[in-house]
């Protein structure tokens, strides 16, 4: 129960809610942010009461900036207290509040889950903060301070609402929901989640029908969200969800289409079938579905086969790996894919997602400093093509071969493969996301923003698109609105992602708060994978030199010099960023495609864009053209 340990009616406080049993822990949060300047109302005597003081609690909780519950085993364990009553008032304040305004930020003290929370389902639409022992950390602090210096106003999630349009929800959009697993064994996990994604992909290539993506739509897996929360928050009208039981050589999916705006079923059905012919029965759903919405089934259909049930289920694993986008990610999702082609040889699925753990591995470590392998790029094309050959309707084998071109300089190819993945799919988010690189790369980040835009609202969710998309706002130097997404971003992820503290440094940097700048800049150094570091360090040494933090900079890019091996690429970037041009240029000359646009708009470049060394630096690299056009893509943007 707090009270104003520092009096007063500051709309800046922090307000602390806590079981009894909490106390010290609750202490620790308090002191942690109370020493870092910001305002907390805490008090550590539960036992005062009256009308007195639930007129003061209630008046608090109207006036704070944020309400930060303390979630633990105690509160879990203890089904009545004025803390839940603190909780219930801090929900129904959001009631009054617009979409996506930082308000409750809920602290876990350990490792209590959100599925089994007894708490208001308002908590369950927010990321948890996590302390483990109730120990506050420097990160912890930050984004608190970020929480309160945020505009309390709604986030921005799309180019539509950056121009101030009206969201509309379209009448032909659905999204499908992670299906229930029934089966006793946790292991079907995987082949739950992946029925669930199948038939968002069959019915993803509907005609004029919007699907909301995976990432997003499952995003409200093991939470209690009402079916119109989820709906309004992911902007559909209608929703599939459902139950996978697998049980020997048989499978039975229920499934049940939801209109969000009453909870009306439309229909609802159970299917038990033989898991050879799962894909008939996917098919049947699909086709139920999209003759409910008076809308008909592509003519790009798959071919009508039976499967190997362990084939599928080992391609269903795959892709759930896949999705992590981790190294361990990468790895798992290969030796699934390779286990189903043992089995099946001729499983087109398994050759497209092998397509695209080598495609997309090969593209992270490109923009971790390491040089593209020619015989991955040779692998992703292979086995991209031969899925196609098995079965022509899959545009992830599209998608795949896009992103091989684009690594390899290709970029007509390139612009050729995503026109056919989108027209056999227009609701392949992640493939918009790709798509933007390559516009950006091109010369085109009007367009390249618009793509990115377009993929966000087909996915909301997925935080690193979000993460991407800051980085090309700060190239049209839109810094407002890069705070603003790194925001929405942290809200959905609280652990340390570099690329997205990179750019809200350089923002900020921008905007002239130096000292916020480097606090961000600074969080870039707790990414212990270079695997994620991607142009991070760069973005961090040169808002230190910027912003004074000369010493700092030095010394943090010479211990970064030794975690490098000596032919990395990143070594250039971060030389130019300490003012070292010419010991840059050997390195730069070898930049990866993936990296050239940050030539093209990035202000890190500025001081040398009329340098002999870089024109040539540029005439090397082979993208005169596109630099061109890039520059006067974006004075006409500013």
């Amino acid at each position: 129960m707090p009270d104003s340990a520092q009096t007063g009616t500051a709309k800046g406080a922090v307000f602390l809610s806590y079981a009894r049993d909490d106390t010290a822990s609750a202490q620790r949060i308090a002191e942690a942010l109370s020493s870092h300047g910001v305002e907390v109302w805490f008090d550590q005597n539960e036992l005062r009461g009256g009308d007195s003081w639930d007129s003061k609690i209630r008046r608090q909780i109207k006036e704070c900036a944020l309400l930060m519950p303390v979630i633990s085993v105690r509160t879990q364990e203890r089904h009545e207290g004025y803390f839940r009553r603190e909780w219930k008032l801090g929900a129904e304040r959001t009631h009054d509040m617009a979409a996506g305004v930082p308000f409750i930020v809920p602290v876990a003290i350990d490792e209590t889950s959100e599925q089994n929370a007894v708490v208001p389902d308002e908590f369950l639409r927010i990321q948890w903060i996590r302390l483990s022992g109730a120990l506050p950390t420097a990160q912890f602090v930050e984004q608190v301070k970020r929480l309160l210096g945020a505009p309390r106003k709604a986030l921005v999630t799309s180019l539509g609402a950056y121009s101030g349009q009206e969201h509309r929800i379209d009448a032909k959009s659905i999204a499908v929901l992670a299906f229930a697993n029934l089966s006793r064994d946790p292991d079907n996990e995987y082949f739950s989640d992946g029925i669930s994604e199948e038939l968002l992909n069959l019915l993803a290539k509907v005609p004029g029908l919007k699907v909301s993506a995976r990432t997003s739509s499952f995003h409200f897996k093991g939470k209690d969200t009402p079916i119109p929360e989820i709906a309004r928050q992911l902007g559909v009208a209608y929703v599939v969800e459902g139950s996978v039981r697998k049980s020997g050589s048989q499978v039975r999916i229920t499934a049940q289409l939801i209109n969000a705006a009453d909870g009306f079923h439309l229909w609802s059905d159970t299917f038990t079938r033989e898991l050879k012919d799962i894909f008939a029965v996917q098919d049947e759903i699909a086709g139920l579905v999209a003759r409910s919405l008076q809308l008909k089934l592509s003519s790009a259909v798959r071919p009508a086969l039976e499967v190997y049930p362990e084939a599928h289920r080992l391609v269903l694993e795959g892709r759930h790996f896949w999705t992590q986008r981790t190294e361990a990610g990468f790895d798992r999702a290969e030796d699934a894919f390779r286990r189903a082609l043992v089995i099946d040889p001729k499983y087109a699925p398994a050759h497209a997602g092998l397509a695209d753990v080598f495609a997309v591995r090969t593209w992270y470590k490109s923009q971790s400093g390491g040089i593209a392998g020619i015989d991955s790029m040779r692998i992703a094309a292979a086995e991209a093509e031969l899925a196609l050959e098995l079965d022509p309707s899959l545009a992830g084998a599209h998608a795949a071969l896009a992103v091989v071109s684009y690594i390899e300089h290709r970029w007509v190819d390139s612009e050729g493969r995503f026109k056919q993945a989108f027209k056999l799919n227009s609701n392949y988010a992640v493939a918009y996301h790709w798509h933007a690189h390559l516009l950006a790369a091109r010369g085109q980040l009007d367009a390249a923003l618009e793509e990115l835009g377009r993929s966000i609202t087909l996915d909301p969710f997925s935080f690193v698109t979000l993460v991407i998309y800051a980085s090309q706002l700060n190239f049209a130097r839109r810094y407002e609105d890069v705070l603003a997404i790194t925001d929405r971003a942290l809200a959905l992820r609280s652990t340390v992602i570099a690329p997205l503290f990179g750019a809200r440094a350089c923002a900020l940097l921008a905007l002239g708060r130096k000292d916020e700048a480097l606090a961000s800049a600074r969080m870039v150094k707790q990414e212990g994978l270079w695997w994620m570091r991607w142009w991070a360090c760069e973005e961090a040494l040169f808002v230190m030199m910027q912003a004074g933090a000369t010493k700092e900079a030095v010394e943090l890019h010479s211990k970064w010099q030794r975690e490098l091996e000596p032919e990395d690429t990143l070594r250039g970037p971060m030389l130019k960023a300490m003012g070292r041009f010419e010991e840059a240029l050997p390195f730069l000359e070898r930049s990866p495609t993936t990296l050239y646009s940050r030539f093209y708009y990035l202000p890190i470049w500025d001081d040398v864009r009329d340098d002999p060394r870089f024109h040539r630096l540029i005439s090397k690299l082979g993208c005169e053209a596109e630099y061109k056009l890039g520059r006067e893509t974006l004075a006409r943007m500013l």
